[in-house]
């Protein structure tokens, strides 16, 4: 973006599309089902950037590169994917976030029969894309060593449930759901989030959105 008055109202007007404004604010519906998931990928999608630093983010291995979130809630394909580096070679990282205040459980179900469409090959076409895209960004020869369908063989699970930390979870039970899924459990990690105070959070990110907009270098 460059700093005229013409990309400022542009970027101004694509968050505000996001998180409403004080003269268009959002319904409820609009928050559950659109602002709030939204978010709440790119929450997901900032830490495993973060993990290629910090590997406390870390579920899989070291975070070599990763594709482009959504521009809306409501886009297709997967939420997060990321490409990990797994021994000599590479894999590949696909996160199901979910946003539900008060049923996370729902969130791993629901997150759960996703993985079992990845299962399937319902999303091939979307995860070919995303790992091609990613591939040609890295060096050349980094390229020559991750197949383009790389997924089909190396692939790891992370349901990323956010909900209310009044909801009390204890996420080391073991889930036997995840044994239908191809990849093994030993290839799952839940990667969850308990916000003490689940609506307060995503409205603060979203005030926030709004103020930064307002004073950002847009160079």
């Amino acid at each position: 973006m460059e700093d005229t008055a013409e990309d400022q109202a542009e970027i101004r007007k694509s968050v505000e599309q996001i998180v409403g404004s004080e003269a268009n604010p959002l319904s409820d519906q609009q928050k559950t089902d659109e602002r709030n998931p939204w978010m709440a990928e790119a929450l997901w999608h900032l830490c495993l950037f973060l993990s290629k630093t910090n590997e406390a983010f870390r579920a899989a291995g070291e975070v070599v590169a990763l594709e482009e979130i959504h521009i809306g809630a409501k886009d297709h394909g997967p939420d997060v994917v990321a490409l990990h580096r797994e021994g000599s070679g590479f894999g590949v990282s696909i996160v199901e976030t979910k946003a539900y205040k008060q049923n996370p459980n729902k969130a791993i179900n629901d997150a759960t029969e996703y993985f079992r469409a990845v299962d399937r090959g319902d999303h091939d076409l979307r995860l070919r894309q995303a790992v091609a895209h990613m591939r040609d960004a890295l060096p050349a020869e980094v390229q020559n060593l991750i197949s383009k369908s790389l997924w089909k063989a190396n692939r790891f699970y992370i349901p990323n449930p956010h909900y209310d930390a009044s909801e009390m979870m204890d996420w080391s039970n073991l889930r036997p759901s995840f044994k239908t899924l191809k990849v093994g459990a030993g290839r799952i990690t839940i990667m969850p989030n308990a916000l003490p105070g689940f609506n307060a959070f995503f409205e603060g990110v979203g005030d926030r959105m709004r103020a930064i907009v307002k004073t950002m270098n847009y160079v």
